[in-house]
């Protein structure tokens, strides 16, 4: 027994030690200095094309982008042009969808998740663990499974009795569209949004709740 624990000291010893040395290694003035310069290298193209958006057309096509610095002529043209542009679509309208989409997309899940989260952490009702066990389990279930329902959802839409819930994909428009996108973010990212915030909630002392 003396010996298998010598062999464990001197192996955690070994280990300290070059653990010890990759710190220092990672954290001496060398390599931090040499960290910067790897990411201002990399950082050059993305500056260049940012730098490049500014100039006209023809300054792009016949010079460098660091001409700009020793001669700056810089314009918002493109910029207008990429904002107004497009026949169906214009580059804001697509960015305001973007927003439309996005916001509602994960807020949503939040609030739901949380009441869900709550209820798992602290209400104690009957089958409350197998039920947290299968909404976690919801994340292993391919997102292909899910095509022919979403596709079944976002052209016939939701209907119960009759009564139209949820509008379908209209032949001449796009009623309801941006509902059905909620609806379908809401779905894929509710098991993991209540298992995360069901890690968080059941952490909270009991004295605060």
């Amino acid at each position: 027994m003396s010996t298998v624990g010598e062999s464990t000291r001197r192996l955690m010893a070994a280990t300290e030690k070059s653990s010890g040395k990759l710190r220092k290694a990672t954290t001496s003035r060398g390599a931090t200095i040499a960290a910067f310069i790897i990411a201002a290298v990399w950082t050059i193209p993305t500056f260049g094309l940012f730098v490049s958006s500014f100039r006209q057309a023809d300054d792009i096509k016949t010079t460098g982008w660091w001409t700009a610095l020793s001669n700056p002529s810089f314009t918002l043209d493109n910029y207008v042009q990429a904002f107004a542009s497009g026949d169906s679509l214009p580059l804001s309208k697509a960015f305001l969808n973007s927003l439309v989409i996005t916001i509602p997309a994960a807020i949503v899940p939040i609030l739901i998740a949380s009441l869900a989260a709550y209820a798992f952490a602290w209400i104690n009702f009957k089958g409350r663990n197998t039920l947290f066990v299968l909404i976690f389990a919801l994340q292993i279930v391919p997102i292909q499974m899910a095509l022919v329902p979403l596709l079944q959802l976002f052209s016939d839409g939701v209907k119960i009795g009759g009564l139209y819930i949820l509008p379908g994909l209209g032949v001449n428009g796009l009623d309801g569209a941006y509902a059905k996108v909620w609806i379908a973010h809401t779905i894929f990212a509710l098991p993991l949004a209540i298992f995360m915030l069901h890690n968080f909630i059941s952490e909270i002392p009991d004295e605060v709740i």
